[in-house]
């Protein structure tokens, strides 16, 4: 697993919606936090529900990035 790797997804698509890290905490409806602790990758668990609204909020996919933290391996498992 690689919390570092998720990390820097999310950065990238902060980045990318020209968003700020209260921006993103706001609209997730998640405390800013539990999304430093995302950027930070300090994180042990995290809920699906916290997946989806900050994947909804970053426009990809949970899946995407339930796939970047686990190596790729969801996409492999799903697809073949």
């Amino acid at each position: 697993m690689s919390a570092q790797a998720l990390s820097a997804f999310l950065l990238q698509q902060m980045r990318k919606q020209g968003l700020s890290n209260i921006d993103v905490a706001k609209r997730a409806k998640i405390s800013r936090q539990t999304w430093y602790n995302l950027l930070n990758a300090d994180i042990k668990e995290v809920r699906l529900s916290t997946i989806i609204s900050i994947a909804e909020v970053l426009g990809v996919l949970p899946l995407q990035l339930l796939d970047v933290y686990f190596e790729g391996r969801v996409s492999g498992s799903v697809m073949g």
